[in-house]
């Protein structure tokens, strides 16, 4: 059997067909999305995950300011905020948070499991 690479499929790469050529290209540049972002104020206590002895770290503020200068350089858009805490209290700090804020211009994510 011999190999099928992208050259043995019409279209594109994906076996799409191509785009008609006279069929307008954008000129935007994608908007990168940061995915999977945490933010906590250590101070709130609702971490039980948040342990100096294992992972001292992690045991202070990570907030809006401190991604700012990682998130330009990496060329980010925005990102999307999930949640550190399994509480109602954390929601309301991320949504107060993305409200505040210009770097956070995508929605929290919050999970409930049932057990």
């Amino acid at each position: 059997m011999s190999h099928q690479g992208p050259a043995d499929f019409p279209g594109n790469f994906l076996g799409r067909p191509e785009a008609p050529v006279d069929e307008p290209v954008l000129e935007e540049q994608p908007m990168i999305v940061d995915s999977h972002q945490h933010f906590w104020r250590a101070s709130r206590g609702e971490y039980h995950w948040m342990d100096s002895s294992k992972v001292p770290l992690l045991c202070r503020h990570y907030l809006p300011d401190d991604l700012r200068p990682q998130r330009r350089r990496a060329g980010v858009d925005c990102t999307i905020l999930v949640q550190a805490a399994q509480t109602v209290a954390e929601t309301e700090f991320l949504l107060d948070l993305a409200e505040s804020t210009d770097l956070l211009p995508v929605s929290s994510v919050g999970l409930r499991v049932s057990v």
